[in-house]
Order: structure tokens, then C-alpha cells, then sequence
């Protein structure tokens, strides 16, 4: 009996896993990178408005640069924004982060 071939069936069956594998190391990569921006962008956002820059030009910086959704809560001292993108295009799937802070004093929310 020959083992002549059996090198390359075991190879033609653990390819598809390693492939696989790679697959999702980079797909948590790209995710982790958008996790990320939107979590740098959160916090300028959160800070510009909180200094008083205009809302509807730093939403759309943000829209621009990121392809990104922003949500921005006020309350009497208080704002939290919420940056959210799609990821990978993978239906419905996106990554969303928060940033938190108070207005600076002598800014009017």
C-alpha cells in the first residue's frame, strides 16, 4: 500500500479550515479598527459641542470622514453622543460607541 497522494488529500482538507481561519482574524481586525473610530470620534464630538463648536458642522465632519450615524442626547449639564458605522457591509451589522461629558462653563446646552 502506497502513501503516495495522502500528503495532498490532508491538505485539500485543512485548507478550507486555515483559510477560514485567517477569514475571521481579519474580519475581528476590521472590526476592532471601526470599534475604535468611532470611539475617537465620540469623544471629539463630545468635546467640540462641549466647547461650544456648532452641532450640525461637526455631525457632518463626522458623517463625511466616517460614514458614520450620530446621536447627540443633551440634558441640563450633560452630553452624550453615540457614533454607530456599518461594518464590512454585513447586513445590519455595525459597531457604536458612547462618549460622555459635561459643557464647559459658560456654555448654554
Amino acid at each position: 500500500m502506497s502513501d503516495d497522494g495522502s500528503v495532498t488529500a490532508e491538505f485539500a482538507v485543512v485548507m478550507p479550515a486555515i483559510v477560514l481561519f485567517i477569514v475571521a482574524i481579519l474580519a475581528a481586525a476590521v472590526t476592532g479598527a471601526s470599534y475604535l473610530a468611532c470611539a475617537d470620534a465620540a469623544r471629539v464630538v463630545a468635546r467640540s459641542v462641549a466647547a461650544g463648536e456648532a452641532v450640525e458642522t461637526i455631525t457632518a465632519t463626522v458623517a463625511d470622514a466616517l460614514n458614520a450615524d450620530t446621536s447627540i442626547e443633551i440634558t441640563a449639564d450633560w452630553l452624550r453622543v453615540t457614533v454607530s458605522r456599518p461594518v464590512l457591509n454585513l447586513g445590519g451589522f455595525e459597531v457604536a460607541a458612547t462618549a460622555v461629558t459635561k459643557f464647559e462653563p459658560g456654555i448654554n446646552p
